[in-house]
């Protein structure tokens, strides 16, 4: 009989890697004012995306979590419905908007990564837009950019999907990222008032976020190098900076960005040069550089320990699809 799942081995140069970050982290944390959480959040996302990678689930499994995930987008589309309307940001007692309309991107992406199994376009389609109308019943700007990148992204032709042109776009996604906040804050300072996508400000509230987090680096240059920790308070109060890559600056310094990213785009660099070559793998490719990346510029949702299953997917998945592609390719 199959086994539900079958896995691999966390290997030696990850083990050394993960205790070298670790205690990077741990100078860090004794520099800064840090928490010991923000050193388990690292390491568990890092850790979930390793073991992940390692993960095969049976056809069966499959088929029924495709099932499974067509039935979340619809749920969600439904419950989307409690935040249409001019409510603004008084959603007291509900699940966070943003979090709903995430989710439905995930299910709808991951039914779309399951697609080799035989699917109906015609429901794809209805998936698709349902998906697109929970995220503007949310008003959430970052997953309809983030639903739109995926949808563009897996429609390139195979001929354009070049491991040059691949990596140096997810580099380029990586650095607007960071630079999002610098950017977002010039336009607020030049007072720029316009309403991109719905009847919905420009400006939010995360300008006051980032120029108080930003504020408190303050002239000291090793602030930037390891960072000024998970407990520094913005607003009194221990808030979330709503971009991944400001997140992790703040926490462990641009060191931290450079374990943490260094880790991603290894994997990066070993999937692109195959990807045009499996089409699932390119699907599960793009769902992390959408919903996680790009995502990333507005939510810190690779971060969040209870979507980290979610946000690694997609790279853990394309990596494991490859390397059994070069397996077969050597045998």
């Amino acid at each position: 009989m199959m086994a539900w799942v079958s896995y691999g081995k966390i290997n030696r140069n990850f083990i050394l890697y993960i205790l070298t970050f670790t205690f990077y982290m741990f100078i860090s944390l004794y520099y800064s004012n840090g928490g010991i959480g923000s050193i388990l959040t690292f390491g568990l996302s890092i850790l979930s995306l390793e073991l992940l990678k390692n993960v095969n689930l049976n056809l069966c499994i499959k088929k029924y979590f495709r099932v499974f995930t067509a039935v979340m987008v619809v749920l969600l589309f439904i419950s989307s419905f409690q935040y249409s309307g001019n409510q603004g940001f008084d959603y007291e007692g509900l699940v966070n908007p943003n979090t709903i309309a995430l989710l439905a991107n995930y299910c709808f992406c991951i039914y779309i990564c399951l697609s080799h199994l035989r699917v109906n376009k015609i429901i794809v389609l209805i998936l698709g837009i349902i998906t697109l109308f929970t995220a503007i019943n949310c008003e959430a700007r970052g997953a309809i950019i983030a639903f739109i990148s995926f949808v563009l992204m897996i429609s390139i032709p195979r001929k354009f999907l070049k491991p040059k042109l691949l990596i140096s776009t997810s580099v380029i996604i990586v650095a607007v990222g960071t630079l999002v906040p610098f950017i977002y804050l010039n336009l607020y300072e030049q007072n720029l008032q316009l309403q991109l996508i719905m009847n919905k400000p420009l400006f939010t509230g995360r300008q006051r976020i980032w120029i108080e987090a930003f504020n408190l680096f303050g002239e000291n240059g090793w602030n930037w190098v390891l960072g000024i920790g998970s407990k520094v308070k913005v607003w009194d109060s221990a808030t979330n900076l709503h971009n991944l890559y400001a997140t992790i600056i703040v926490d462990f310094g641009f060191i931290g960005y450079l374990f943490y990213f260094g880790y991603i785009f290894k994997l990066i660099v070993k999937i692109c040069p195959n990807i045009v070559h499996n089409d699932e793998a390119k699907k599960n490719f793009f769902m992390y550089i959408a919903l996680s990346l790009v995502q990333g510029f507005t939510e810190t949702t690779t971060l969040n320990a209870t979507m980290f299953v979610l946000a690694n997917l997609g790279l853990a998945e394309a990596y494991r699809l490859i390397y059994i592609y070069k397996i077969r390719e050597i045998k």
